[in-house]
């Protein structure tokens, strides 16, 4: 099935197995700029401590949410999901302490 945009998408982070949650926030905290200097994102939010790729807390992960502005708002083509989640990608991929994946939620529930 394609991609749909449904106006959201979910962040998973990782951080090694003897990570503290302090070097979590520091990783989710840059994630947060990234985010907020990013055209397109509406708001978001983080789950420090909690991993969705394995239902598990665990102080080396995380999960955000991050909503996208209205479509009406993103007619350029800079701005659809496809652009906005590559230059997400790009971004994270700068952050050498953690693995962090973009992942569009999928067009069926």
């Amino acid at each position: 099935l394609p991609e749909e945009d449904q106006g959201y998408i979910v962040i998973a982070v990782q951080l090694p197995d003897a990570a503290s949650i302090d070097r979590t926030r520091e990783v989710t905290d840059r994630m947060n700029t990234v985010l907020r200097n990013t055209t397109g994102v509406e708001n978001w939010f983080v789950l420090g401590g909690f991993s969705l790729l394995d239902g598990t807390a665990a102080p080396n992960s995380a999960t955000a949410f991050a909503a996208w502005k209205d479509w009406k708002d993103r007619a350029d083509p800079s701005l659809t999901q496809e652009a906005l989640v590559a230059k997400l990608q790009k971004d994270f991929a700068q952050f050498r302490d953690a693995q962090i994946l973009v992942l569009v939620p999928p067009s069926i529930q």
